[in-house]
């Protein structure tokens, strides 16, 4: 029998993907967002550590991806079968998003695509308080206004909070986005 030489060469694969989508709240792509691979135990849900250790890849290496500034990234070299996907690092001034940890299925070599996740940003406030010069003694009525760009010069980008007759010097403005 003559074996006749195959020309070309054949690439058999048992590996997928993962693409993770990332947004705010604000429907922006969001980068620095960073999200781990976990194989999938025994235990029913989610449970990090013996049950459920870190996938690696065939170098031994975590497998895990960071969101560029496009809100997106994606996890090559995974062995077909059932993982979790946890979102491991939030950026800063952002709440993790829901619907993380997610169960994932890699059973072909065709691209998995999750999300979009969404990370609502963070809120906070303010509390500015209005006294006589050089004393602690509260001013009532006073009008105040966020400035954006914190130039008074420019007056476009103000925000202005009334004065109220009778109240105390005291004024909490609030669901302020932190920058």
């Amino acid at each position: 029998t003559v074996l006749a030489d195959i020309a070309g060469a054949v690439t058999i694969s048992n590996c997928g993907s993962i693409k993770v989508e990332k947004t705010d709240d604000a429907t922006q792509p969001l980068a620095g967002a960073v999200f781990t691979l976990y194989e999938s135990g025994v235990i029913e849900g989610f449970q990090p550590g013996d049950d459920d250790p870190i996938a690696t890849d065939p170098n031994g290496a975590a497998q895990t991806c960071t969101t560029g500034a496009d809100g997106t990234c994606i996890i090559d070299d995974i062995l077909f079968g059932e993982y979790w996907l946890d979102e491991t690092t939030v950026p800063a001034n952002y709440d993790k998003a829901a619907g993380v940890p997610t169960e994932v299925t890699v059973s072909s070599t065709a691209q998995v695509t999750v999300g979009p996740f969404v990370n609502p940003r963070q809120r906070g406030s303010i509390i500015v308080e209005k006294v006589l010069d050089g004393t602690s003694t509260r001013i009532d009525g006073a009008a105040f206004a966020i400035d954006a760009d914190g130039n008074p010069e420019t007056t476009d980008d103000q925000t202005s909070i009334p004065a109220v007759s009778g109240e105390t010097g005291l004024f909490c403005i609030d669901n302020l986005l932190y920058d």
